[in-house]
């Protein structure tokens, strides 16, 4: 039976793997914005269509490192059907929007207060909030000396 989108869709499967290949879309990571701010950096992470149960971020001190992991879409639905709005099947024709899986690790600078970063999910865009160690406090401390071992009395 003719049917006269066919044309339609034979038109992006040729152009298909040039636009945007299986490859580029298997090693898609999040665009990433550092800014530095006077008390603290900022990290924005564009992340439409996050599944928020599926977010991670983790700041390690060591080394630090920054790792933002999660999942974009719904990985069922890469099939070649898929469920419409109300219910009804669909047969997907053509997929640009990525999904998947990701994990984005960003080095930010030294001197991070790391029990106090913060992070918020907001309209498509995962905001990191990494808080500077204030130089006004002392960097150096005195360390008390327990002498409980010695006993003075004692000779040698």
């Amino acid at each position: 039976m003719y049917n006269p989108l066919n044309q339609f869709y034979e038109f992006f499967d040729d152009s298909g793997p040039s636009v945007a290949s299986k490859s580029y879309r298997k090693r898609r990571v999040p665009a990433v914005d550092l800014y530095e701010k006077k008390d603290f950096f900022e990290v924005a992470v564009s992340v439409p269509g996050i599944n928020t149960d599926s977010i991670e971020v983790d700041y390690d001190a060591t080394k630090h490192l920054l790792t933002i992991s999660g999942q974009v879409g719904d990985l069922k639905s890469n099939k070649h059907s898929e469920e419409g709005v109300e219910g009804e099947e669909k047969n997907v024709r053509w997929r640009e929007r990525w999904q998947g899986r990701f994990t984005r690790a960003i080095s930010v600078p030294h001197g991070i207060q790391e029990d106090a970063v913060s992070a918020r999910l907001n309209n498509g865009v995962l905001t990191v909030i990494l808080p500077k160690v204030d130089k006004s406090q002392k960097r150096s401390r005195r360390i008390d000396v327990d002498f409980s071992g010695n006993n003075p009395k004692s000779k040698l």
